[in-house]
């Protein structure tokens, strides 16, 4: 028998296998700090300049992370692109962080604290709310039909960066990237289209089989998705990778596709046998 210890929840379980049921277990790196993972993403951008390059001084900043359903790094990650843009000439004043809750409730102050660490009480945070007409923009239809409203707040910025985490999902393939703006930033009836996104045109019916888990190639929903949040044009993107622990164990930044597509990559080598 070999013994295995599984995550359950916020808590773990340990059971017993027969060792013929093990495939593999996979060996995780001994990750580096984690500050320095995201200082060294952020010079070693892919696709796309370091970000000191992309930003003036005065440029309205927006910065969009996850809620706190799902974790990804934030309390390490956005002290430090908010050091970044400070040095570039761009105050806490100008930088504003607006929470990708999607379809999700408004999160608590003591949520906030969680996912803005030091930076709480020190930089403006916002809750996306996709029923809020108020709150949002219509930018028109994806070339496959995908109606396009969004918060306005990610429009009108002169700059646009958006952060995450990539980790495997059960029918857009991967998690992260261009998932921080849609669903994460997008109207309610944008993200139930996007969902919808998983079954075949009503004449053959069913559910698309490219849409599962690890899987981009030809996948309806990642390519909905990803055609609507270049509609809405980012300028950055910050993704982690976290060990099961939810230790950062790489950091990708750069153009919304390739830094995304790097990410995976390496969630897809550590994640999928």
């Amino acid at each position: 028998m070999t013994t295995f210890t599984l995550k359950y929840g916020t808590s773990s379980q340990t059971v017993e296998l027969p060792s013929a049921r093990k495939l593999s277990v996979p060996a995780l790196r001994d990750p580096s700090p984690a500050d320095k993972l995201v200082r060294q993403a952020l010079v070693a951008t892919l696709g796309s300049p370091p970000l000191k390059q992309l930003v003036r001084p005065g440029d309205q900043v927006v910065i969009v992370t996850s809620d706190i359903t799902r974790y990804t790094g934030s309390e390490i990650y956005l002290p430090i692109i908010v050091d970044e843009l400070n040095r570039c000439g761009i105050s806490d004043q100008q930088i504003s962080i607006l929470i990708g809750l999607g379809i999700h409730r408004k999160q608590s102050a003591a949520e906030h604290r969680k996912i803005l660490g030091p930076l709480d009480g020190r930089i403006a945070v916002f809750d996306h709310d996709c029923d809020d007409p108020e709150q949002l923009v219509d930018l028109g239809l994806t070339d496959c039909g995908l109606p396009v409203q969004v918060n306005r707040r990610v429009v009108e910025a002169d700059r646009v960066i958006v952060t995450g985490t990539i980790g495997i999902h059960y029918f857009a393939g991967f998690g992260g990237g261009r998932k921080g703006l849609v669903p994460g930033v997008a109207s309610r009836n944008t993200c139930m289209a996007t969902h919808f996104r998983i079954f075949n045109p009503p004449e053959q019916g069913g559910r698309n089989p490219l849409a599962r888990p690890a899987n981009l190639a030809g996948n309806p929903v990642h390519q909905a998705i990803f055609e609507a949040a270049r509609m809405i044009g980012p300028d950055f993107l910050l993704n982690t990778v976290l060990s099961p622990d939810k230790q950062l164990l790489a950091v990708f930044a750069g153009d919304l596709e390739q830094a995304h597509l790097a990410g995976c990559e390496l969630a897809r080598s550590l994640y999928t046998v």
